[in-house]
Formats: C-alpha cells, structure tokens, sequence
C-alpha cells in the first residue's frame, strides 16, 4: 500500500516539468540518518512519559520550481492498512491515539528539522482504508487536543 502511495505521487510528477519527486532513498543518506526516530510523548492514560520510536511508513518530497526560485516541500507517509486499534491499553502496541501523539511530538516540535535536514514543511499524510476509520482518528485527534489544553 505505502508503495502504491509513493509511486502514485512520483508518476503523478513525472508529466510536470514544475515538479519533481524526491524519494525517501535520498533524503535519508543526504541527513545520514535511517527513518526510526525516537521522540518522548505522554500516555494520557496513566502519564507514563517516555520515548517511543516513530517509524513512517515512508518520507518523500516534492520540489517545486517557481519564478522565485524552488520550494520544497515533504510528506511522512502513514498507509493504514485497518490493523491498528484507535487506542491501546499495551502502550507497546501502536495506535492511532500514540502515533498522533509521536507526530504531535515530531512535526509539530521540529524534531524532523533536525532529524531529516530539512528547512521546508513537513506534512503527515495518512491514507485510511475507509471513512469509518477516518472519522474515528479525527474524533481521537479531536479529544487529544482537548485533553493537551486541560493539562496547559
């Protein structure tokens, strides 16, 4: 599924002459980094804080070419493939509840600047098998946000 995903949008490219794919293979050895990244989040169950590694699924970017020059921009790939619980008691176990929090921690902190090199945006795209499951990620995302701004 993840390489339907990246090759989707490396094809999609290849018809523009304003858009060019750049693949995980050469973002990862020009930061000489591998993709597991281990960032510190919070159990809002019990409030265990710790580290947990986040493994995208993939990272790409696209590099745009403008009349001011290039921009860029990059993608960490979650292809959802319906085997993960929205939440987990095993706080080992992968969930949409921790991988939003080890996104939280890694996009929106600015650990990817540094783990990948990067200076451009760096967006989640998710990609869900159906809307059901959409819609519950949304309302986990929802009442995680609710919960963060309780604890400010």
């Amino acid at each position: 599924m993840t390489s339907c995903i990246t090759a989707s949008v490396e094809l999609a490219t290849l018809d523009r002459k304003d858009i060019t794919f750049i693949p995980q293979s050469q973002i990862l050895a020009r930061a000489e980094v591998e993709l597991r990244f281990p960032v510190t989040i919070a159990d809002p169950a019990t409030g265990w804080i710790g580290p947990k590694d986040l493994i995208p699924d993939a990272v790409f970017g696209l590099r745009y070419r403008t009349a001011n020059g290039d921009r860029f921009r990059f993608f960490a790939v979650e292809a959802d493939r319906a085997t993960e619980p929205t939440t987990s008691s095993n706080w080992n176990r992968k969930s949409f509840e921790r991988n939003l929090l080890q996104y939280d921690a890694y996009v929106a902190g600015g650990a990817y600047r540094e783990h990948l090199g990067l200076t451009a945006p760096l967006l989640v795209l998710h990609v869900l098998s159906d809307a059901k499951r959409m819609e519950r990620m949304v309302a986990r995302h929802g009442n995680l946000q609710t919960m963060q701004k309780r604890r400010k």
